[in-house]
C-alpha cells in the first residue's frame, strides 16, 4: 500500500484505501490505483495505491482529462477496458512490462457532473471483472465519490467558518482603535467641563451649572456610544458582556431629558419627562438603558411635528418597571 505523500485533497487518501483495496479484491485485481482530480491543473493526480510501489505510481503521473485512458474514462464519463495494455495504453508501455500488466479497467469518478477522480485496476491475467463484480465495483465508487464530496465540502465550511472569524478579530480591532481615537477628545471635553465646574473665576449661577452637568451627560453617553461599537462588533465573534447592576429611573430619566430637550426645543416640540414613582430602581445595564430611553425619544422628537407633545412617564406594577415613551406624531 502506498500513499501520497502531498495531498492537495481536503480527505486524508489513507481514509480512502480501504474503498480501494475492497475493489481490488471483488474484482481479483493484482493492482489498483486511486487517481483525484486537481482542478487547477485540471489533472489526475495518484493519490493512493494497491500492489504499486512509489516508483510506480511515480510512473503513472499525473494524467490529463481527456488524454489516455484515465483522461478519457473522465472525459467521457465513462468505463474504460482495456484489453492489451502493452498496445492499446503506450504511456503506460514501461510499467506494464515491468509489473506484466495484460488487462485494465478504468472507473470515472463523477459527482453532479463534476469529475473528482478515476478508479484503475490492473491484472496480469487476460481478463476482467465479471457483471456481478463490476456492479460491486460500481457501488465502491460511488462511496469512494461520496466521501470525497462531503471531504470537500467539510473543508470549504471550515475555511469560510475561519475567514469569518478572522473577519471578525479584524473588525473588534479597528473598533478598539477607533474607539481609543474617539475617546481622547471626549476624555478632553469632559476635562474642559470640569475645569469650568472647579476653576470658574466666579460661583456658576444654577443655570450655568445645569448646563455644564447636561454637557457632561452627553459626553458620558457618547462614550458609550463608543463603547457600543466594540459591542456590536464582537456580537459577531460571540463575545459580548453586561455591566448589570441597580440602576435609578429617575436618573436615566433625567439623562434622557438633558440630552433629547434641546433637539425638541429645535424642533418645537413640548419634552415631559415624569419622575418614577419611589425612585424605583430596576436591574440592567446602567448606560445601555440610558442609550435604548435615548433613542426611543429621540426617534419621538424626529417624528413628532413642530406644536407636538412627547411624554416619558414611569410607573411600577408588581416587580416591573414600565416606562412609556409616547409621541403625538403620525
Amino acid at each position: 500500500m502506498q500513499v501520497a505523500a502531498d495531498e492537495p485533497w481536503p480527505l486524508p487518501t489513507t481514509e480512502l484505501q480501504p474503498a480501494l483495496e475492497l475493489a481490488s479484491a471483488l474484482t481479483r485485481a493484482d493492482m489498483g490505483v486511486l487517481m483525484l482530480h486537481d482542478d487547477g491543473a485540471d489533472a489526475l493526480l495518484p493519490a493512493a495505491c494497491v500492489g504499486l510501489s512509489d516508483e510506480d505510481r511515480a510512473a503513472i503521473g499525473a494524467q490529463r482529462t481527456g488524454v489516455g485512458p484515465f483522461g478519457q474514462a473522465v472525459a467521457e464519463r465513462r468505463r474504460i477496458v482495456i484489453r492489451d495494455a502493452s498496445l492499446e495504453a503506450p504511456a503506460f508501455v514501461p510499467l506494464v512490462d515491468r509489473l506484466g500488466i495484460r488487462t485494465m479497467e478504468i472507473h470515472p469518478l463523477i459527482a453532479n457532473g463534476q469529475a473528482i477522480g478515476a478508479l484503475g485496476l490492473m491484472f496480469r491475467q487476460n481478463r476482467s471483472a465479471k457483471k456481478q463484480r463490476a456492479h460491486m465495483v460500481d457501488l465502491t465508487t460511488s462511496l469512494l465519490v461520496t466521501a470525497v464530496v462531503q471531504a470537500r465540502l467539510r473543508h470549504a465550511a471550515e475555511r469560510r467558518r475561519l475567514e469569518a472569524e478572522q473577519h471578525g478579530r479584524a473588525k473588534v480591532q479597528l473598533m478598539a482603535r477607533l474607539s481609543h481615537e474617539l475617546r481622547t477628545p471626549l476624555q478632553s471635553i469632559a476635562g474642559y467641563i470640569e475645569l469650568l465646574r472647579l476653576g470658574a473665576p466666579e460661583p456658576l449661577t444654577p443655570a450655568q451649572a445645569y448646563l455644564l452637568d447636561r454637557m457632561l451627560d452627553g459626553e458620558q453617553i457618547l462614550v458609550h456610544v463608543v463603547d457600543d461599537l466594540i459591542t456590536f462588533s464582537r456580537l459577531e465573534t460571540g463575545h459580548l458582556s453586561y455591566d448589570l447592576d441597580a440602576v435609578s429611573v429617575n436618573q436615566a430619566l433625567r439623562v434622557t431629558e438633558a440630552i433629547v430637550a434641546p433637539l425638541a426645543h429645535a424642533r418645537g416640540v413640548a419634552l415631559t419627562v415624569s419622575d418614577a414613582t419611589r425612585d424605583a430602581q430596576v436591574f440592567g445595564d446602567d448606560a445601555k438603558i440610558k442609550q435604548v430611553l435615548v433613542n426611543l425619544a429621540t426617534n419621538a422628537v424626529k417624528f413628532t411635528g413642530q406644536g407636538g407633545q412627547v411624554t416619558l412617564t414611569c410607573h411600577a406594577s408588581h416587580d416591573d418597571v414600565v416606562i412609556d415613551i409616547s409621541d403625538t406624531g403620525a
